[in-house]
């Protein structure tokens, strides 16, 4: 039973992977997001909550700029996106972290909100991002 739900896991990720593949190889970050910047309107500070992610990973913040995303748990170490995608609505980026490679896949839902999913090879969560405004506490 284990072993078919990480294959099920490893089948979501392929499939959430299959837009990047080109020629059999996965793209870098600067040639994928070369041709698909994330807009103006979602660059700057967010603040993400993951409440079924791993002790330690269940919020943090993260930056948006139009060719990277960078996270972090406790405001000291960062960890860089390896590509992104932006598409219509959504953003698409891989993360890796000390024990894991995660895939989130986010839907935008206005300038200061988006919801989503982070898959990893144990598991997944729902994601909530809140844009850090100027000057109000969140």
């Amino acid at each position: 039973m284990r072993n078919r739900i990480k294959l099920l896991v490893i089948a979501g990720m392929l499939v959430t992977c299959l837009p990047f593949i080109s020629n059999g190889q996965m793209k870098s970050a600067a040639v994928e997001s070369s041709g698909a910047m994330i807009k103006e309107n979602y660059t700057g500070d967010w603040k993400f909550e993951a409440p079924d992610a791993p002790p330690g990973s269940t919020s943090g913040s993260l930056v948006m700029k139009p060719d990277a995303i960078i996270m972090s748990f406790d405001d000291i170490e960062e960890y860089p996106s390896s590509w992104i995608q932006v598409r219509n609505d959504s953003i698409i980026y891989q993360v890796k972290f000390d024990q894991a490679t995660v895939v989130f896949s986010l839907k935008i839902i206005d300038k200061e909100n988006m919801s989503g999913k982070a898959v990893w090879e144990d598991g997944e969560t729902d994601v909530i991002l809140r844009k850090r405004i100027v000057g109000v506490r969140t």
